[in-house]
């Protein structure tokens, strides 16, 4: 089972180096279960334990996207931003 879930991951790692979609989404989660099960040996390794959840919470907030700029702006308003434009005239 560690074979298979470890093939998974090297998988998942090798598509994160050409940015596959699914490969992220495969990545947090391995991570997730990670903190999972990680939480359940926290009574018998807490130190360990504890350095292994913060390191996957670290890996999901990098392999999850967060909205740019202009991405949150949009989100605020409901409408993009619109451009910039020195001389509306040459635009049409």
């Amino acid at each position: 089972m560690h074979i298979v879930v470890g093939l998974i991951a090297v998988l998942a790692g090798i598509g994160l180096f050409f940015g596959a979609i699914w490969a992220r989404t495969v990545a947090v989660i391995i991570a997730a279960v990670s903190i999972v099960a990680n939480f359940l040996w926290l009574p018998y390794y807490p130190v360990w334990a504890v350095l292994i959840i913060v390191f996957d919470l670290f890996v999901i907030w990098a392999l999850t996207p967060r909205p740019r700029c202009h991405d949150r702006e949009r989100s605020l308003t409901g409408r993009a931003r619109t451009p910039h434009v020195k001389n509306p005239a040459a635009v049409a």
